[in-house]
């Protein structure tokens, strides 16, 4: 990206979800970054297979800033692919440290998510929005 032009560059970081809203220099720096962070990609998740919930929020206090939901069935393939490990067994990690198309933050075990949806995001956790990619990364997991 350092050899191509402004216009490239603009071209490509857009290309990754729609960071023209973003007014502020400062935070459209910061979401640029959230593309480029380290992350494992585990799998490709259909968007028709996520959900935006609303945050729990009392008196102007947000109590699940950046903390979405994940079924259990979701939760065990990514564990899997990720061959999730402690003391050579196979352990099913209680959160999970995530980016997907403009969400980021964690998702934690939730066994009332059954059917078609398998992860739940939080308003608070989408930083921006039409990014094409569907791929799902997990960044970290809980340890035991």
């Amino acid at each position: 990206m350092y050899a191509a032009t402004k216009e490239q560059i603009s071209v490509k970081i857009e290309a990754m979800g729609d960071l023209s809203k973003l007014k502020s220099v400062g935070k459209k720096a910061k979401r640029i970054g959230l593309l480029f962070s380290s992350a494992e990609v585990t799998l490709s998740l259909p968007p028709e297979r996520c959900q935006d919930i609303d945050d729990v929020v009392y008196q102007n206090y947000i109590f699940t800033d950046g903390c979405g939901l994940v079924s259990i069935q979701f939760a065990r393939l990514l564990a899997q692919r990720r061959n999730i490990v402690f003391r050579d067994r196979r352990y099913l990690p209680s959160v999970f440290q995530i980016r997907y198309r403009g969400y980021k933050g964690v998702l934690t075990l939730d066994p009332t998510l059954l059917g078609q949806i398998s992860v739940q995001f939080r308003k608070s956790m989408r930083k921006f929005k039409d990014a094409p990619d569907h791929s799902f990364a997990v960044v970290d997991y809980s340890k035991v």
